[in-house]
């Protein structure tokens, strides 16, 4: 059985790069004077879990992202998998540059997509889909992959 130890390290780390990243920080507080690192936005604004927001309250801006391990390959390797939940109100939608949701899409396609940061060689978008979680908020998702070691048990992989 896999050790799951890196989970909480890919979310702690992919965490502290998006609330680092002033393009990000700036997208989802519409304030181009927000301070980076803005640790505000941690389970305000970003979360490492599927967060579906209250329709009642303000109109806001989301990044939700989830770390899981689809498949173990064998006593070595398993694939891990980082899913970006990307929305915003449709009242915030517009931006200079297009849509909000596809502006911090691009954003974080350059902070992880063949970044070394992650697991064993390069994370790797493997694709992308619209979102609607909630009435008025549309988005997308998207999803990466990357390699990471499965470390077996120490009395080796009994049972198999």
């Amino acid at each position: 059985m896999a050790l799951l130890k890196e989970v909480k390290e890919y979310r702690k780390l992919i965490m502290k790069t998006l609330c680092s990243d002033k393009r990000i920080v700036e997208l989802v507080t519409g304030d181009v004077n927000s301070p980076v690192p803005n640790r505000k936005l941690m389970y305000t604004k970003i979360f490492p879990y599927a967060y579906t927001p209250d329709t009642t309250k303000e109109a806001s801006t989301y990044i939700c992202f989830r770390v899981a391990v689809p498949r173990v390959f064998n006593k070595t390797y398993k694939q891990m998998e980082i899913s970006f939940y990307i929305f915003t109100h449709q009242s915030l939608m517009r931006t200079s540059d297009g849509l909000r949701p596809d502006d911090i899409g691009e954003a974080i396609e350059e902070l992880f997509n063949g970044s070394l940061d992650l697991g064993l060689g390069r994370v790797k978008l493997e694709g992308m889909d619209d979102i609607n979680p909630t009435t008025d908020y549309h988005g997308i998702a998207l999803q990466y992959s990357v390699a990471e070691y499965n470390r077996p048990s120490i009395n080796g992989d009994k049972g198999r």
